[in-house]
């Protein structure tokens, strides 16, 4: 659940001053008023006043709207760029190491397979060959 937001009041922002005065921090005062710790620091950086904390609130959230707004703008343009980009012809020595690295991977896969099939044949022979020594070592134990 969302926990609703405080309206910032003179009231408040006068319990703020006296609590901070008194002593208390600004994370003590933040529990004590029910509010964020970040709300108390603006309050304390408009002067107490609701009013000047209104204002401040106000030019902030069009400061973020603009940056907002920039990076929407600049990611479009950027996006355009990269697609008249990708239209242009390759190069020949690009292509040419393209075909290059995948005859490359052919030749990976068959080495692989060929591979493969060496160590299976090889598991084999081992396997008949401990099966013919064990054969001879117990019949020259009966002897």
């Amino acid at each position: 659940m969302k926990k609703e937001r405080t309206q910032i009041t003179q009231g408040l922002c006068d319990h703020v001053k006296i609590l901070l005065a008194g002593g208390a921090n600004v994370n003590k005062a933040a529990e004590i008023t029910g509010t964020g710790h970040a709300t108390i620091s603006r309050i304390k950086a408009a002067g107490f006043s609701a009013e000047t904390y209104r204002k401040n609130q106000l030019k902030q959230k069009e400061k973020e709207k603009k940056v907002a707004e920039e990076q929407l703008t600049g990611q479009m343009q950027m996006d355009l760029q990269a697609a008249e980009e990708q239209k242009a012809e390759m190069s020949d020595q690009t292509k040419l190491m393209r075909f290059q690295a995948a005859q490359a991977d052919k030749i990976c896969e068959k080495i692989t397979k060929q591979a493969v099939i060496i160590n299976e044949t090889l598991l084999v022979k081992l396997d008949r060959l401990n099966d013919t020594l064990c054969q001879i070592l117990r019949a020259v134990r009966k002897e």
